[in-house]
Parts: C-alpha cells; sequence; structure tokens
C-alpha cells in the first residue's frame, strides 16, 4: 500500500533489523564505536543495554556488515538455552568439529578452545555476538564467565558481545 502511494522502491515499515536504514544517532554511533574498539582491542566482554526497539540488534548487524575480515563471528540470536546447548551452538556457527562420541561440555570446550588457540596463532579474532542477552540464565552467564578465561598469557581468545 505504501509502496504504490508514495513511489518507494520497498515497505518502509518491515520489522528486521536492516542495516541498511540504521540511523546512527549519537548514541547509536557510541555503541558501534564501542564495540569496534573492544573487538580490535580484544578487551573481552562488551555489554550494550537499551530497551526494547532502540536498535542494539540493528546495530549488532550492522556491526556484522562491516567488521573486518580477519574476525571469525558466532551470532546466537536465541540464548534461552542450557550451557551445553550454548557450547554446541556456538561451535556450530564457528564451524568447530568435535569429533566422534558422545557430546559433552568437556568436548565441546576443548575443541572450542583448539580452535580459539588456532585461530589466534593465525593472527585472527574471534567474536561471539550475544543478542537478547536478558534471556540468559544463571547457568548460562556463568558458562560465558568461563568462556572468557579462555586465553593466552596476554591476551583474550574470544571477544564476547552480550546485547540486551
Amino acid at each position: 500500500m505504501y509502496t504504490a502511494f508514495f513511489g518507494l522502491k520497498e515497505n518502509p515499515f518491515n520489522l528486521t533489523p536492516d542495516p541498511r536504514y540504521l540511523y546512527l544517532s549519537p548514541q547509536h554511533r557510541d555503541a558501534l564505536n564501542h564495540l569496534i574498539y573492544g573487538i580490535k582491542e580484544r578487551k573481552g566482554f562488551i555489554v550494550i543495554t537499551g530497551g526494547i526497539g532502540t536498535g542494539k540488534t540493528t546495530v549488532c548487524r550492522s556491526l556484522l556488515a562491516t567488521i573486518d575480515s580477519d574476525v571469525d563471528t558466532a551470532l546466537i540470536f536465541n540464548p534461552a538455552v542450557s550451557a551445553v546447548e550454548l557450547l554446541a551452538m556456538i561451535g556450530q556457527e564457528f564451524r568447530v568439529k568435535v569429533g566422534r562420541g558422545r557430546p559433552t561440555r568437556k568436548r565441546y570446550l576443548d575443541a572450542l578452545n583448539r580452535f580459539l588457540l588456532e585461530n589466534f596463532a593465525a593472527g585472527r579474532n574471534a567474536l561471539l555476538l550475544i543478542d537478547e542477552a536478558q534471556n540468559l540464565s544463571p547457568p548460562v552467564m556463568e558458562q560465558l564467565r568461563m568462556l572468557s578465561n579462555l586465553e593466552t598469557e596476554s591476551e583474550k581468545l574470544l571477544q564476547i558481545v552480550l546485547m540486551g
């Protein structure tokens, strides 16, 4: 209806986050710059908060569209899962091979740590983005804290961004 009447090329009122239409208000620009800086400097945890509909997911998608090619990313957009399921999702997003046998927390962690060490040795960065982070349960938050312990003597191996 709107497209024909106003001569628009596409529907202006989509509910999906489209980074092409991100309006970089001063707050959105600060959030995006904060994310880029934290990732480049390997700061570990980064948290972006805001109310419903304020553009967090759109900023996240904009970040993914502009991030350097030497950063491997894992995007979790439905974090209402168990700690083991979260590890499985992270491994799947990073395309980590767990190997044969029954998948356990230890096997997921060993495979992820191996991937992160190889990634770091190759001069690459690994970024885990969790949208809707307010839905994380306490055990899953603890698992994320433990993931932040994956590090070398001087650098974090995994950058974790929580948006919610």
